[in-house]
């Protein structure tokens, strides 16, 4: 397999990391995980959990953000490292997870809402090796503008 790319040295000013990386999950229908809104919960917390555990870095399941789509069913996932946590540490123990894929596979394995839709055993593999990148912060949400109070009517005030 190909070296992972070394990763940015700093972070550009005002940037933030980001990791990511992508999995397949063999032998689910991903028409049925989409129709199935307690079986597609249940499998992005669980993926989740497991990401989180296989990070060793502190961070919350919640803050893994976990996109899929069909391809068996293609997992892509990213997340900013705690604050408290060197972006470079924590690539490297993603890069160094050797069990994150039996991680993902045995604990999605023991969900029953996803082993009712699975077509066989349960597999995992990456296909996009973990990465660090740079992004720019999201921008925060605008407030929104205080109401005017109502001009008064011409005349009203003497």
């Amino acid at each position: 397999a190909p070296a992972p790319a070394p990763a940015p040295a700093a972070a550009p000013p005002g940037f933030v990391p980001l990791l990511s990386f992508a999995l397949v999950v063999q032998s689910i229908d991903f028409a049925q995980l989409t129709g199935n809104m307690v079986a597609f919960s249940a499998f992005t917390q669980t993926a989740q959990l497991a990401i989180a555990s296989q990070a060793n870095i502190g961070i919350m399941p919640g803050s893994i953000n976990v996109t899929l789509s069909p391809g068996s069913v293609a997992l892509t996932a990213s997340f900013s490292p705690p604050s408290s946590v060197q972006p470079t540490t924590a690539l490297a123990n993603l890069q160094a997870a050797t069990n994150l894929c039996n991680t993902v596979a045995v604990l999605l394995a023991a969900v029953p809402s996803i082993t009712a839709i699975a077509t066989g055993a349960l597999s995992v593999a990456v296909t996009s090796q973990p990465t660090l990148t740079w992004v720019a912060p999201p921008m925060p949400a605008m407030a929104p503008a205080p109401a005017l109070a109502p001009a008064p009517a011409p005349g009203s005030a003497r």
